[in-house]
């Protein structure tokens, strides 16, 4: 996993943001704006934390969920809450996206700088290895644009 496999995933998300406003309650409680934006707060949280931590990451106790979700690639809908420090805001207007999406792509585009032995702690998975936080934000984005392309269909039909 690279960061250049990160940023063409956000082109996805770049061109759902014309659609922020979309919501389709049946598929998601979110609109397309705030799954952009809980995409771009999760990145940031996760980069900024492996800045913030370069040195070897601590020992885990096994995770079932860690093991199923990084092992598996796949996130199950429905399952967990965002943590509050990326829960998006209620109503993100088209200039907080496009702000939250630069600061997104500018994390991304540090990752290289990033020694391989940071770490992130996750909420439900423990502390993960750079190289596991970038398969958990690729993952995660994948699920985010999923749900993306199901509330535009919906909103379609």
């Amino acid at each position: 996993m690279t960061g250049r496999k990160l940023l063409r995933q956000f082109l996805d998300v770049e061109a759902a943001a014309e659609s922020s406003e979309v919501r389709v309650p049946k598929v998601s409680n979110w609109t397309v704006g705030q799954q952009i934006d809980h995409i771009c707060l999760a990145t940031e949280k996760v980069i900024t934390s492996l800045e913030a931590h370069p040195s070897d990451k601590p020992n885990n106790k096994f995770s079932l969920l860690r093991l199923l979700v990084l092992g598996g690639g796949r996130i199950p809908r429905g399952r967990a809450q965002a943590p509050d420090a990326v829960v998006p805001t209620e109503t993100p207007s088209k200039e907080h996206i496009a702000a939250t999406l630069v600061l997104a792509k500018d994390c991304l585009l540090r990752l290289e700088k990033i020694p391989d032995t940071a770490w992130f702690k996750h909420v439900y998975f423990g502390s993960l290895s750079k190289k596991q936080a970038m398969r958990f934000l690729y993952i995660h984005t994948r699920h985010h644009l999923k749900i993306i392309r199901d509330i535009l269909a919906a909103a379609n039909n």
